[in-house]
């Protein structure tokens, strides 16, 4: 809620000093995100084949965690029939399934190195480019200053004779004792 507020709080006081600022009409323009990529259909079929791609991996998941399970099982019902020594082999063999287990979904759900990570960036990071840049040229083409996406509090785009929005240099200055 906090985070909310302070975002609203940051786009009114944006608003006003742009209205301060310039001489001009701020002409501002409000998308959906979710509802574009929602009607966008190859983002649709890239959103089907990586479902599909992850099903396959939650399957494969699925079936070795029913052989370790099995496994589990069996050795449950022999243990005390079993020499300590085939015992130990035999839960070192299904601790070795397990770690093997734990490094394949790993392997496929990790951030950042995970192949359904690594796969959806492939996948989607082509799609959002066009949909950014097709935002761009709608508000240039149009004459947007600023364009809201009321999915989320986020400003996507700003015409770059708009405003003078980037404060970095002016905040690093401040903190570092420099007015």
């Amino acid at each position: 809620m906090k985070t909310a507020c302070t975002r609203l709080f940051l786009l009114l006081a944006l608003l006003l000093s742009v209205g301060i600022a310039q001489a001009k009409d701020l002409k501002v323009g409000v998308i959906n995100s979710d509802q574009i990529l929602a009607n966008f259909n190859e983002y649709r079929q890239a959103m089907g084949i990586l479902q599909d791609e992850k099903q396959d991996w939650d399957r494969q998941i699925g079936n070795r965690e029913a052989e370790i399970q099995a496994e589990l099982e069996d050795f449950r019902l022999q243990e005390n029939a079993l020499s300590p020594t085939a015992r130990s082999e035999q839960r070192a063999k299904i601790d070795r399934k397990i770690a093997e287990l734990e490094e394949f979904r790993s392997s496929i759900y990790s951030e950042e190195s995970g192949r359904f990570y690594t796969r959806n960036q492939e996948v989607m990071e082509p799609l959002i480019e066009r949909v950014n840049e097709a935002i761009q040229q709608v508000a240039e083409e149009e004459g947007y200053d600023l364009i809201l996406d009321n999915s989320v509090p986020v400003v996507v785009y700003v015409a770059e004779d708009a405003i003078d929005v980037n404060l970095n240099e002016r905040i690093l200055n401040k903190l570092q004792g420099e007015n």
